[in-house]
């Protein structure tokens, strides 16, 4: 009886260990994008300020070419990396004892949701079963989130390189 209550409990700390890890890949994927979107500043900028005159387009169409094609993508890898930020969820039957939205949803009151949490926390499978729902969850989630971060870097790779070409071509 011990023993099983010893797994109990470490079975409980992988999962509340695993539900951070996950957490903090949300934190990572966010931090990247608030990276991209101040590259996109930067990029952006430089890409204006390659642009030729307008009384120039038509003596320079590659060097105005690769900057609006930068800037485009550059406008773009912003906008998907503002996407990361928006808000995310997955669809997900209401009545979480752990997901944020659904205590705000269906509790009015600390006493309404402490009733209602403290039988989880007293029983250690539901409250394992529980974690793993929230895992699950917040674990598409992140893997949106990164996916959409991979996006906005390469979009930003790829402007770099189309400002690059179009900087170089400014000077010739």
């Amino acid at each position: 009886m011990a023993g099983e209550a010893q797994l109990m409990r470490e079975s409980l700390e992988d999962g509340w260990r695993a539900l951070t890890r996950i957490e903090e890949s949300i934190r990572l994927a966010d931090t990247k994008a608030g990276f991209v979107l101040a590259g996109t500043g930067i990029l952006g900028s430089l890409a204006v300020r390659v642009l030729p005159a307008d009384s120039r387009w038509s003596g320079h169409p590659w060097q105005a070419g690769f900057a609006l094609a930068g800037l485009v993508l550059v406008c773009a890898a912003g906008l998907v990396a503002l996407w990361v930020f928006s808000p995310q969820r997955t669809p997900w039957p209401p009545g979480s004892i752990l997901y944020f939205e659904h205590i705000a949803e269906r509790y009015h009151s600390p006493a309404a949701f402490g009733a209602d949490l403290l039988p989880v926390l007293d029983d250690p499978e539901r409250l394992l079963r529980e974690l793993a729902d929230q895992i699950w969850a917040i674990s598409g989630i992140s893997r949106r989130k990164h996916h959409r971060v991979r996006l906005a870097i390469a979009g930003l790779g790829v402007a770099l390189l189309l400002t690059g070409v179009a900087a170089v071509l400014s000077r010739t």
